[in-house]
């Protein structure tokens, strides 16, 4: 049940955006009944997801559970050229102690996995017959410079790891992180875990945090050798029998956000000029028809080499061949 919940929970922020705004500087203006369509394709999996909502007059919320503004019965299908697909309706229970008492409806399709550079449409039919429509392209592949050493430690002593790409379409935000994955002995069993490096540690009030990286358009990622190994350290925390962590694999992770993401998050990580005061949030939505976002991203993953010396010194066993 969580895991539904873990996949939707990206298009259900920024539901929250779509349905919140105000035009008016008085609290409740005239009451326009709006509807939202909330969707990012991801290559990553082969479970879609579609959320379909109406927003509500606030004048009439009242203190307590009351039922949930997501759309019941609606038709939702998605097109891959001449191919289509339909959604199914599925839902699952409210969260205890959540704003609604009724379970939260949203549409999904499986065994649906889109290509790299392919443009698919999305229409949702409402029964009322209003019609909800929009169109993504998936980012294209993207390719590693072969003169980029990917090792850690690096191979010329230096204290950077430094990975370069090219990507065929500059304008696109890009996440990128790296990971670790790794398997710790549990009562005899090994069992899976992934620890992710941040870009650095910062000091605030006093103590050491993590600092991960944000999406950018910088098609390269550096982190320094000691925040990579301050991260190593951290996966043992707590555990003074390091021979029980089995170091699998270090895994550079990359995410490249379609051009309606990327403009999503530019409008809305956008950094106001010191001093300043926003009185409006940006708005943004290419739903043809009503609210909301319908996007897509593209997720490569490419290995990192490592020295078995290396992962040694933490005290840990290598999971593979040099």
């Amino acid at each position: 049940m969580m895991k539904i919940f873990n996949k939707i929970l990206f298009v259900l922020i920024i539901s929250l955006f779509a349905i919140s705004c105000s035009e008016d500087y008085e609290p409740f203006g005239v009451y326009r009944e709006n509807y939202i369509m909330n969707s990012v394709l991801r290559s990553d999996t082969t479970q879609q997801i579609v959320t379909v909502s109406s927003s509500y007059n606030i004048r009439n919320f009242e203190t307590g559970k009351v039922k949930d503004p997501a759309i019941e019965g609606a038709i939702v299908r998605i097109w891959e050229g001449d191919k289509v697909e339909f959604f199914s309706e599925a839902s699952v229970p409210s969260q205890p102690g959540g704003r609604y008492s009724t379970p939260f409806i949203f549409y999904t399709v499986d065994n649906f996995v889109p290509k790299a550079g392919t443009t698919y449409e999305i229409e949702a039919l409402l029964p009322n017959g209003r019609r909800l429509k929009s169109t993504t392209t998936l980012p294209k592949k993207i390719s590693f410079y072969t003169n980029i050493s990917k090792r850690i430690p690096p191979e010329d002593d230096s204290e950077i790891i430094h990975v370069a790409w090219f990507a065929p379409e500059p304008d696109r935000y890009v996440a990128a992180r790296f990971k670790v994955v790794y398997f710790k002995n549990e009562n005899g069993t090994e069992v899976r875990y992934e620890k992710i490096v941040p870009q650095e540690y910062i000091e605030f009030n006093g103590k050491i945090l993590p600092h991960y990286p944000e999406p950018s358009f910088t098609n390269s990622i550096e982190i320094e050798l000691k925040t990579f190994s301050r991260a190593m350290e951290e996966i043992s925390e707590g555990e003074p029998d390091k021979t029980k962590f089995k170091i699998l694999a270090f895994i550079l992770e990359i995410m490249v956000y379609d051009e309606y993401l990327t403009s999503y998050y530019a409008s809305t990580s956008a950094i106001s000029e010191d001093f300043s005061i926003s009185l409006d949030q940006a708005e943004y939505t290419n739903i043809e028809g009503g609210l909301g976002i319908f996007g897509s991203f593209y997720k490569q993953r490419t290995a990192v080499k490592f020295t078995h010396e290396y992962i040694r010194s933490f005290g840990y066993e290598p999971g593979l061949t040099e």
